[in-house]
């Protein structure tokens, strides 16, 4: 009280300040000591109410303050500011990268994952872990779990459900920086078979692949998936959707939104098929790998029949596309033939 009158304006018969505002400037001004607790590294940020309309870009910023790694455009300022692209999240460069989605996992099955990740020898990779807005008792042990990853792994929790086609574009097309990488797909709630994994991958890629499919065991059959790469929309996609899933990620970029979407949205069903056949299609030197890399577990809608016949009516509207870029070049040209 001794600190006034607070320092402020009259601004069209109103005061131009809050009290806390005013009480600010009294403090900057030596009429006072401002005494805040907790840790001095605690800081916020501001978001205008006219920036809150577009949420995913308020929730992505979110996400980065909630881990500290704030852009420059930031510094000493109060409101949110920047673009979205100065918002984005750090590049990630690493010659191998896994793409990783799930949404409720259930602790052990995601742990399972993550271990087997962290087990892999060979060459440098990184990871994009996404939590597709799990329920909070999902969220939280997500959240945990992904630390041990370290700065292996860039973590993106979904507020709103977007899915994993929707989340690999963003991945794929704005986390992951270099066009060489290799893109390796994970679902949270399957895991890789052994140690050497990506050491498998890379003689592939050694010799000249861009595209790798196979081999996987499944937790309900055992079941051997031929692959044919020469004319999979010919063969109901020719197996080329099955795991284990790696390519460059150049032939991702390659692919127009557009292709990834059926009536406006990102496909959701059967989402493999999507983005597998065009970048096999334009795939130089596709190559399967018959060792079993993958443990796969199947989700509920394959042991449903509604579920199975939704399905097969997204797949068989894939399968019916033209090719993919087919006719620039690109595609057709195998093993420099």
């Amino acid at each position: 009280r001794r600190a006034r009158p607070l320092p402020n304006a009259l601004d069209g018969g109103r005061l131009a300040l809050p009290w806390h505002r005013a009480l600010d400037q009294a403090i900057g001004k030596g009429s006072g000591r401002s005494y805040r607790g907790g840790d001095r590294r605690a800081f916020f940020v501001h978001p205008p109410n006219t920036r809150k309309r577009n949420q995913e870009a308020w929730f992505a910023a979110l996400d980065r303050i909630e881990r500290g790694t704030v852009p420059c455009v930031q510094t000493e300022r109060v409101n949110w500011t920047g673009t979205a692209e100065e918002w984005s999240w750090p590049r990630r460069n690493e010659t191998f990268v896994f793409v990783v989605s799930g949404r409720n996992v259930p602790p052990g099955r995601l742990r399972r994952c993550l271990d087997s990740m962290v087990r892999q020898r060979g060459p440098q990779w990184g990871a994009v872990v996404f939590d597709d807005a799990s329920e909070p008792r999902f969220a939280d042990h997500f959240e945990i779990a992904c630390t041990r990853l370290g700065d292996r792994c860039t973590i993106v929790r979904n507020r709103v459900r977007r899915g994993s086609l929707s989340n690999m574009v963003a991945a794929i097309r704005t986390i992951c920086a270099n066009p060489e990488s290799v893109i390796v797909t994970l679902d949270a709630d399957d895991a890789l078979i052994g140690a050497r994994v990506l050491e498998r991958l890379a003689e592939e890629y050694d010799r000249g692949a861009d595209v790798t499919v196979g081999s996987m065991l499944r937790t309900d059959k055992a079941i051997d998936y031929p692959v044919d790469f020469d004319r999979p929309r010919e063969r109901r996609g020719g197996n080329v959707w099955q795991h284990l899933r790696s390519f460059r990620k150049r032939l991702f970029d390659a692919i127009p939104d557009d292709a990834l979407r059926l009536d406006g949205e990102y496909v959701e069903l059967a989402n493999d098929w999507a983005f597998m056949l065009p970048i096999v299609e334009m795939a130089r030197n596709p190559v399967h790998i018959p060792d079993p890399l993958y443990l796969y577990e199947p989700s509920a809608i394959g042991k449903n029949p509604a579920g199975r016949a939704a399905r097969e009516k997204v797949i068989a509207r894939i399968v019916a596309r033209n090719r993919t870029l087919a006719d620039d070049g690109r595609a057709g040209s195998r093993n420099g033939t």
